[in-house]
């Protein structure tokens, strides 16, 4: 986490490593510091989640620009329950989570 702003304060020993905000090398440093922690199965499996969770860039400015539109209709955020019936705001976060592909075809 960098260490200005308030996410530095929610940064615990186990859990984050701080880098100096802005200093990309310092950055890279702590992120290798926080794997080198993890056990190698741990990372296979955090390495299994990241590439399932990955989007095509399209996909994640169309996603984008409907949180846009959604903001700008003065929506607000469906609770987290409905996530399982296609993609919604995190309360709070300008975060979009789905359980289920998407089909960036279908208006809102």
């Amino acid at each position: 986490m960098p260490d200005r702003g308030g996410a530095a304060a929610y940064a615990g020993d186990a859990a984050a490593e701080v880098y100096r905000s802005g200093d990309v090398a310092d950055c890279v440093r702590a992120a290798s510091r926080m794997l080198a922690r993890l056990s190698p199965d741990l990372r296979v499996q955090c390495a299994r989640a990241a590439r399932a969770s990955l989007i095509p860039p399209m996909a994640h400015f169309e996603r984008l620009f409907d949180h846009y539109r959604h903001l700008a209709a003065g929506a607000e955020a469906r609770p987290r329950a409905q996530a399982a019936a296609g993609p919604a705001l995190v309360p709070g976060h300008s975060l979009a989570v789905t359980t289920q592909p998407l089909d960036m075809r279908q208006s809102p």
